[in-house]
């Protein structure tokens, strides 16, 4: 579990120090200047949204289920809500899944579709 966490969320900056070290990636003397490094592209709101919604999600429904002191039909609603608001969070997460790996920004790996040809 650790090195599939490691390979795929934190790992992909080690490759590019690797590549740079290497000299599998040359600096471009406009880099910085007029050319955009590529090192620095941001992400995207839903990197961090998504998922603190899914754990915030988690944390709710566990509150919901363990603090009040007499389960009622408004309890049930609350778990309810908190329960699709846990499935809607991680099927969101899992749909855009690749934008949570750390690729190497430095060499293009991604996964790439294959086109039909028909």
């Amino acid at each position: 579990m650790t090195r599939y966490y490691k390979n795929n969320f934190t790992d992909g900056f080690r490759q590019d120090a690797i590549d740079m070290f290497l000299g599998n990636f040359k600096v471009k003397q406009e880099e910085g200047n007029t050319l955009p490094c590529p090192l620095s592209k941001q992400k995207d709101w839903r990197y961090m949204v998504l998922p603190l919604m899914f754990l915030g999600s988690i944390a709710m429904f566990f509150f919901s289920l363990f603090i009040p002191t007499e389960h009622s039909t408004e309890t049930f609603v609350y778990l309810l809500f908190w329960l699709g608001m846990i499935s809607i969070s991680l099927l969101v997460v899992l749909y855009y899944g690749t934008e949570y790996v750390d690729f190497p920004k430095l060499t293009d790996i991604r996964p790439r579709r294959r086109e039909r040809i028909d």
